[in-house]
């Protein structure tokens, strides 16, 4: 049946044939993030820096404001903070006590800057929402 046959132009939609379509996992991301929202009180912006993160071991809040193109204050302020506070970051290295060897490594001028990453429960949390948005956990969205 032809895409301008008169019984398929009644329907409200159709769905093109999955081999034109690979992936489609990013449709279902606003359900996720208002369950997320929901469910753990965490919005858009601290999702977004979740799934930015959840590849590193570590990492210095000047890293991640310069990578997402943010100012490092506000990041830091509306987003790491509450984070930290809830549970899902957790500083790994503080920079006091970063020896020579490591401030090498780095950037002198960020030789006190504390090494942050994400927790355990953090870590949990970006796999459960991959696996919301891939279909292997369901969206609880009431309303």
């Amino acid at each position: 049946m032809s895409r301008h046959h008169p019984v398929r132009q009644r329907r409200q939609f159709s769905k093109l044939n999955k081999r034109y379509v690979k992936r489609n996992d990013l449709k279902k991301l606003s359900l996720v993030l208002r369950d997320v929202k929901a469910h753990y009180e965490i919005g858009q912006a601290e999702v977004e820096l979740l799934l930015f993160c959840y590849d590193y071991e570590f990492f210095t809040v000047n890293h991640v404001a310069k990578a997402m193109s943010k100012s490092r204050k506000k990041l830091y302020e509306r987003t790491i903070l509450p984070l930290k506070q809830k549970g899902y970051i957790e500083v790994v290295h503080h920079g006091k006590e970063v020896d020579a060897y490591i401030n090498a490594l780095f950037d002198e001028r960020l030789g006190n800057e504390n090494r942050l990453g994400l927790s355990q429960s953090g870590r949990l949390l970006v796999q459960r929402i991959y696996r919301k948005l891939e279909g292997g956990e369901p969206i609880n969205v009431s309303g």
